[in-house]
């Protein structure tokens, strides 16, 4: 068995303690022999409980699973979720974080974990951004990914949509709007890549951004700043 289309792969202790705790169809637990890590019996029982084959693999195989250097003892091969329907995910949720042209995607994971964990409801990309169940996304979600429903959307779709729905759209750029009152209705939020912003136009949104001093150091970064604002919107 190995990685394919259809799967991804959820690497370590903390992050495959969390997607087992998921509804999300799991084909394999994976524990690479020479590993004595704390903790990865009770994976293995919790594993059991769900009916999850387990898989003990040498150094060598576990290379069909993961990439890093020096891989945590356990994996996880998971299956791909169904793909959304975005009409009713704009119908059903109340706060969105829209990811416009975020490539990096060690930034993308964190987001979605930081979305997640601040009750937000739905994280969608826009073509662009990195893939939400890439190996460097799902290892920086910390096993968020198989919480949050996250979804790929072209940005003029996906502005037709949120404005149907009654949503209001807040882009976030640098010397944007400060104020904190946007009441108590439906909210997307739209951040863009670090260098170059988002990747589409938002000409209905309301600019927002975060007050900092004045400095050579002009920015945040997408994952600060995002943070701050998906805390000040939860």
């Amino acid at each position: 068995m190995k990685k394919d289309e259809d799967c991804f792969v959820v690497e370590g202790i903390r992050a495959v303690g969390s997607i087992l705790e998921s509804t999300l169809s799991i084909r394999a637990l994976i524990r690479f022999r020479d590993s004595d890590a704390k903790g990865l019996s009770r994976l293995e029982e919790l594993a059991r409980r769900r009916g999850v084959e387990i898989r003990h693999v040498d150094e060598r195989n576990a290379r069909k699973y993961v990439s890093t250097k020096t891989p945590q003892g356990i994996a996880a091969l998971v299956e791909k979720p169904p793909a959304p329907d975005i009409a009713l995910l704009a119908k059903d949720a109340r706060r969105i974080l829209v990811l416009d042209g975020v490539s990096d995607p060690g930034n993308v994971g964190t987001l979605v974990r930081t979305a997640w964990l601040l009750g937000w409801d739905a994280c969608v990309a826009t073509p662009g951004s990195a893939l939400f169940f890439g190996e460097k996304v799902v290892r920086a979600s910390a096993g968020a990914i198989g919480f949050i429903h996250v979804a790929v959307a072209p940005a003029q779709e996906l502005r037709k949509l949120l404005q149907r729905e009654g949503f209001r759209i807040l882009l976030a750029v640098p010397g944007g709007d400060t104020d904190r009152d946007e009441g108590n209705g439906r909210l997307a939020l739209v951040l863009g890549g670090e260098a170059h912003g988002p990747l589409s136009s938002w000409p209905e949104a309301r600019s927002i951004g975060i007050p900092i001093r004045k400095s050579p150091v002009d920015s945040l970064g997408v994952v600060a700043g995002g943070a701050i604002l998906l805390d000040r919107f939860r």
